[in-house]
């Protein structure tokens, strides 16, 4: 047994146990009601196009924008790209790849784009876009599970990850 209360906590960590967790929790009361909103969030093309379908290989930004509260926090922005069973493939975060937020005005609009190579095989992904104050993460500003999707299609080899691969054939 890992915990006891009510069915949206146990649910949360019956999928937290099985499939990964997201890199921020949900806001509390307190700071949902701060002001700071995750207002979209999409896949584009290269050409700055929103799409909802790409073929592996292919690299659609993940994007997402919205209104900050401001205020003296750094904050840190995550996308968290999950399968339709809600396993965690990717976990793109500001703070690990360099990118230091800064402070920002009351309703100052955050937009971050995370470039990521698509090695993704042929399914449905869902993207959960989350504002946290720098520290450890958990106190999320906004969090909106699943906020957008993309279908991944093509010919697929079976696995989850279509990485590029160089095969050598000798004979002897």
């Amino acid at each position: 047994m890992v915990e006891i209360g009510e069915p949206r906590n146990i649910g949360r960590a019956y999928h937290k146990l099985n499939f990964g967790h997201l890199p921020h929790e949900a806001p509390t009361e307190e700071l949902a009601s701060s002001g700071t909103v995750i207002a979209e969030a999409w896949f584009q093309a290269a050409n700055g196009e929103r799409v909802t379908s790409a073929k592996p290989g292919g690299a659609p930004e993940h994007v997402l924008r919205g209104p900050h509260r401001g205020g003296p926090d750094r904050s840190r922005v995550a996308a968290t790209l999950r399968t339709e069973l809600g396993h965690t493939i990717i976990v793109a975060r500001s703070d690990q790849h360099g990118q230091r937020s800064g402070s920002f005005k009351a309703g100052e609009t955050v937009i971050a784009r995370f470039d990521l190579p698509n090695w993704l095989t042929s399914s449905r992904y869902a993207m959960t876009p989350s504002l946290a104050r720098e520290g450890t993460g958990e106190d999320a500003l906004a969090l909106v599970e699943d906020m957008a999707s993309i279908l991944i299609h093509g010919d697929a080899s079976g696995g989850i990850l279509e990485l590029p691969i160089d095969v050598k054939i000798e004979r002897t």
